[in-house]
């Protein structure tokens, strides 16, 4: 056989390759049960996205990011039965992305070593949180979108 068909193949099949590797949308397999867990670098669905890291104990929780489509609201649960509890704070964020954003545990502290869960919820419009009107932000599963963490007295000290 010819060199230059060799060659040739050869290049097609690479070219080939990259395309697939470049191009083709790559599925990882995903968690229906549950929202994000720490690690996995936030959680990101369409044009909504969270991610917070684990925390010290206190009155407040940092969210490293929010990206929200649209005006929303970051709630933060307890963790119950291993999934998001009962609501224990909510802030208002506005349509984009936002970092480092602070938010108040008003009249509850939380606590060494338990779980809790950040979470995307929309605003019906009127800008006073409701959880009854005001309801999770789902991605196309059904899934909240939501990140797990945990608060621990050394928290942040690697990274």
């Amino acid at each position: 056989m010819n060199k230059y068909i060799v060659f040739g193949i050869v290049v097609i099949i690479l070219a080939l390759g990259a395309y697939f590797a470049l191009f083709q949308e790559v599925s990882a397999p995903k968690d229906t049960t549950s929202p994000t867990t720490p690690g996995d670098g936030g959680m990101l669905i369409g044009k909504n996205a969270i991610a917070v890291d684990d925390q010290t104990p206190g009155t407040s929780v940092n969210v490293a990011m929010t990206t929200l489509e649209n005006e929303g609201w970051v709630v933060v649960h307890d963790e119950r039965d291993n999934k998001p509890g009962i609501i224990i704070a909510a802030r208002r964020v506005n349509a984009g992305t936002s970092n480092n954003v602070n938010v108040d545990l008003l009249g509850y502290q939380t606590v060494e070593g338990k779980a809790y869960y950040a979470m995307l919820h929309n605003d019906d419009g009127d800008r006073q949180f409701d959880h009854t009107k005001d309801l999770p932000i789902k991605d196309p599963l059904g899934n909240a979108i939501a990140m797990r963490f945990m608060t621990t007295s050394n928290a942040g000290e690697n990274g």
